[in-house]
């Protein structure tokens, strides 16, 4: 065998040695990016789903905090006997907000009952005082 033929040999095995390396190379990059963007879209949404969880528990939080305060004025009025008119617009407002929120009528009856208290405090009748003395 010449010397030629020889060198024309070993270039083509060192060639083709080459090319395999850098075709492994660039399939191992390819998986390893195809598997940091799986994590990556993993990631995402398990933090969707952390975000809506968070999102749900402040909602039914803020609507447990409405409804606790309007039974809470609801009460308090009812035993008072009236609900003056500035509260009765924040009592109005609030449950409309919690009503926004999509909750249930579960205080719908006793909203109805504060609603219909009227907007000043009952005159109590004097008592006479005996002009006996």
């Amino acid at each position: 065998m010449n010397l030629d033929a020889l060198v024309a040999l070993a270039v083509s095995m060192i060639t083709n040695v080459f090319a395999a390396v850098m075709v492994w190379f660039v399939q191992k990059k390819l998986v390893e990016a195809e598997s940091e963007h799986k994590q990556r879209e993993e990631d995402a949404a398990e933090e969707r789903t952390r975000q809506a969880t968070l999102q749900k528990a402040e909602h039914d939080c803020l609507a447990s905090m409405a409804r606790a305060k309007l039974v809470t004025m609801a009460s308090d009025y009812s035993r008072a006997g009236f609900l003056p008119f500035e509260a009765r617009r924040t009592f109005d407002a609030l449950y409309e907000t919690y009503e926004a929120m999509g909750e249930d009528g579960l205080i719908a009856e006793t909203v109805s009952r504060a609603r219909a208290l009227p907007m000043h405090q009952p005159v109590q009748p004097r008592e006479r005082q005996s002009s006996e003395n």
